[in-house]
């Protein structure tokens, strides 16, 4: 071992600075410096080119906004539903909300109790709960 740390301690050639200047670097150095130094021409920038981007940046938003509210109103609609229906279907309403719309759109149906009571068997109510809102 004491053989190759002597080669590498006594190697000329890793000795050499790896790094180096290109020929001619510090002659032209000083005429950069000075080229630098001086004031720069303002170039003037129009102002479409200063709105284009935030432009392109607001018609991309609007486009999208405008996409996903299309989707969102072809997708969310069923045109099978009446207002009514989306009320009794809809986890949100009061039960005034239904009878709020016009009473007289239920008073042409021509339903008489029995068959309210039909539909609620139908629909898998309790023949108790029933039999309890008759006495009401």
């Amino acid at each position: 071992m004491d053989n190759m740390e002597k080669d590498i301690l006594h190697n000329s050639e890793l000795k050499k600075n790896p790094y180096g200047l290109p020929d001619g670097y510090f002659d032209t150095l000083k005429k950069d410096l000075i080229k630098c130094s001086e004031p720069q021409k303002v170039v003037p920038v129009s102002i479409w080119a200063r709105l284009a981007p935030m432009l392109a940046m607001a018609a991309t938003f609007a486009l999208l906004i405008a996409a996903g509210t299309f989707y969102l109103r072809n997708s969310a609609a069923n045109p099978g539903l009446t207002e009514e229906d989306w009320y009794v279907f809809s986890d949100q309403y009061s039960e005034f909300a239904i009878y709020e719309s016009g009473n007289e759109q239920y008073a042409d149906l021509g339903m008489d109790d029995e068959d309210i009571i039909e539909y609620l068997i139908y629909t898998g109510v309790d023949e108790h709960i029933i039999e309890l809102s008759k006495q009401q």
